[in-house]
């Protein structure tokens, strides 16, 4: 039993020490957007575009999981957590159009943000990864 107990921790101290060590990340779609995840900045042709904390950590997670439904109950917990003290579906749409605006995405004729009617959102666009 003890040695179970060694392996269990020495496993989750490796765990730890690789999510610590992970490179830089950054996501390519389109014909110039890029989110670097280090620098914290969605770029358009290698110039930074500013996007407030919120719309770019859903952007981060969307990219993160290109052609996947994202629910809306997903993003409001990473974002909000328990936090029940804003109105967290509009902030939401707020955020998603912030990001949108920044694309230059139109959500009749989704380029990259593809809205799932009362259930959430999938990136439509492929996705490369650059380390």
């Amino acid at each position: 039993m003890g040695h179970r107990r060694m392996n269990k921790e020495k496993g989750q101290h490796s765990a730890r020490r690789r999510h610590a060590a992970q490179p830089r990340r950054v996501y390519w779609f389109g014909q110039a957007f890029a989110v670097d995840l280090a620098a914290y900045q969605l770029l358009e042709a290698g110039r930074p575009i500013h996007l407030p904390r919120i719309p770019m950590e859903i952007l981060q997670l969307l990219v993160q999981r290109p052609g996947q439904l994202v629910s809306r109950e997903e993003m409001i917990e990473l974002i909000w957590g328990g936090d029940r003290s804003v109105d967290v579906d509009t902030n939401l749409n707020e955020a998603i159009r912030r990001i949108r605006r920044a694309l230059k995405d139109r959500p009749a004729r989704p380029q990259f943000i593809k809205t799932v009617y009362r259930k959430g959102f999938r990136f439509e666009a492929r996705v490369r990864t650059k380390r």
